[in-house]
């Protein structure tokens, strides 16, 4: 049988195509699992990089959502459990992520980083958008914490005031230095 009538039979026969490899496979496990290895210890470096490399030339916002996908889904990602097991989806696709960065001007921000408006909602376009990292960081820090009272005098101003915050800082000194790292960041944007 030449190569051309036996690619139309497989192109016709689809189901007895698939029959035969199992079969094939069936009979000879052993040895199809150690070409495999083989072939995998072989190329592992080279595989590795195309896989780096397919990553890496992503855009910024697919690289974000690769991430959301993995701690909402991938029960083998080590954020799962803060995301994923708490029941958090991730119902963003490609083209919406790609507006929410335009939208909220992502690249112009010093290390973008998607936030979820209401934290226990899911990643929704409704609810997500980008703001920098330590701002993020900020918020969640002080959304999870609280006010501790683990300072009896702001470290900044000196008053001796109850309410603290995480950092050491009386509100009006805490909200003092988020004003000015916000207008500093808006001046940046505008230049």
């Amino acid at each position: 049988m030449s190569t051309e009538s036996l690619e139309k039979w497989k192109l016709k026969n689809p189901e007895k195509v698939k029959q035969k490899n199992k079969e094939y496979y069936e009979k000879n496990r052993e040895i199809c699992l150690k070409k495999n290895r083989d072939f995998y210890l072989k190329n592992f470096e080279r595989i590795k990089k195309i896989k780096n490399a397919r990553f890496h030339s992503l855009p910024h916002w697919e690289k974000i959502l690769k991430g959301i996908q993995g701690r909402c889904h991938v029960k083998s990602n080590t954020a799962y459990r803060w995301y994923g097991a708490k029941g958090i989806k991730c119902f963003l696709t490609k083209e919406q992520i790609k507006d929410l960065w335009f939208r909220d001007n992502a690249d112009k921000l010093e290390n973008p980083s998607i936030d979820r408006i209401d934290s226990s909602g899911h990643y929704e376009f409704n609810n997500c958008r980008f703001i920098d990292r330590w701002e993020n960081s900020l918020r969640s820090s002080f959304g999870k914490r609280g006010w501790s009272r683990k300072y009896t005098n702001c470290i900044l101003c000196g008053k001796n005031d109850t309410k603290h915050n995480s950092f050491g800082r009386c509100s009006r000194c805490y909200n003092r230095i988020w004003t000015l790292k916000r207008h500093k960041r808006d001046e940046k944007n505008a230049s």
